[in-house]
């Protein structure tokens, strides 16, 4: 997921909203790119975010242990 489409900007509409754990694997599209929503993201970077937030869920119900990397990471170059 290196190549993501979102950047620190994206991820710091997060941060400013203290969203994660539970908040954060339930979100949708609809919340992500709302002109009223959580944080009103573009399409492109929303799309990535939700891959991050499917990839993230699939797991949990596998019940395996996942390592996710810190979102700063996923920085576009």
């Amino acid at each position: 997921m290196n190549n993501s489409d979102f950047n620190e900007i994206d991820i710091r509409k997060f941060r400013d909203k203290e969203l994660t754990g539970k908040a954060f694997l339930h979100l949708t599209e609809e919340k992500l790119t709302c002109k009223d929503g959580l944080n009103e993201l573009s399409p492109s970077p929303a799309e990535g975010i939700m891959e991050l937030v499917e990839e993230l869920n699939k797991n949990l119900v596998k019940d395996e242990v996942i390592e996710v990397e810190p979102l700063t990471k996923f920085r576009k170059k």
